[in-house]
């Protein structure tokens, strides 16, 4: 299995999650919507904080896997590598979305109260407490499978940039070091 197929198959494995994700978190942000107007200005308050958490979680996971798709199709279609700086927006876009999706998780659930009180109250039926709960535990997966990817494409980094690799021992590239890429043994 070559690194880009690897990364392809994570990748898209990856967006289904990402997309189930999107899909439970835009729910749960409608359903909150719904609730809103019937609560004190307290919880209203506190209830905005969990709502924005909802919608900026399935609008970054939507536009994380726009362009992570456009730059890894681009590289895979052209045959040829992405020059540094994109594969570091596409790198950094991975420990970004990693620590952003942990907040959304912590944040979601940290409402559990208050889900769990409308739950008793029969404000909330389970299927919404049920979606409520998936969206933030997706969260928190989500949140792991970013930083598996930022790991992934920092291993895999030589599949998809146009950099050498660098000798460790001298801080420059093989070629400049003066140490031979190859050693071929002469025969007598």
């Amino acid at each position: 299995m070559t690194p880009r197929f690897f990364i392809w198959t994570f990748w898209s494995l990856h967006e289904v999650a990402s997309a189930l994700f999107a899909i439970t978190a835009i729910i749960s942000f409608r359903n909150l919507q719904v609730i809103y107007s019937s609560l004190p200005f307290g919880e209203k308050y506190v209830l905005n904080g969990v709502m924005a958490s909802a919608f900026l979680g399935f609008l970054l996971v939507i536009l994380y896997g726009v362009l992570s798709g456009m730059l890894l199709f681009k590289n895979s279609v052209a045959h040829s590598r992405m020059h540094g700086f994109w594969f570091g927006v596409l790198v950094s876009m991975s420990f970004q979305m990693s620590l952003f999706l942990l907040l959304v998780g912590c944040v979601m659930n940290s409402f559990d109260k208050s889900v769990k009180a409308w739950q008793d109250a029969n404000v909330w039926q389970s299927g919404k407490v049920a979606n409520y709960y998936t969206a933030f535990v997706l969260a928190y997966i989500l949140a792991g499978t970013h930083m598996l990817s930022f790991f992934l494409l920092l291993i895999f980094r030589q599949a998809f940039t146009d950099q050498p690799v660098t000798n460790p021992a001298r801080g420059k590239s093989p070629k400049a070091s003066g140490v031979p890429v190859t050693a071929t043994a002469s025969s007598a």
